[in-house]
């Protein structure tokens, strides 16, 4: 078996309750996973997280900040768009002609 040389491996089970758990869920196949599984993955449970603390968090803050905070967003957001779509008319519109 895998691991053996550790005394804890198991978790404290029997070796009958081990072979068990191996049958039914063996370490092979949960072990295939290409790279951008996992970025995926860590991704969009830590957007998730914040996604879901954020309205706890904006009720939290009261309203006068909670639309400051938002309309802060939406500029920086804004700029960022702007700044990008002038990245692009300028590297593909302009300079190539």
């Amino acid at each position: 078996m895998l691991f053996q040389e550790h005394a804890d491996w198991n978790g404290g089970r029997s070796p009958m309750e081990t072979q068990k758990v191996e049958n039914w869920m063996p370490v092979e196949t949960s072990r295939e996973a290409k790279w951008w599984y996992s970025s995926f993955h860590n991704v969009t449970a830590m957007v998730g997280a914040g996604v879901l603390g954020l309205p706890y968090a904006l009720a939290q803050l009261g309203w006068f900040v909670c639309v400051w905070f938002t309309s802060v967003c939406r500029l920086i957001m804004s700029l960022f768009v702007v700044e990008f779509l002038y990245f692009l008319l300028k590297k593909y519109f302009f300079e190539g002609r």
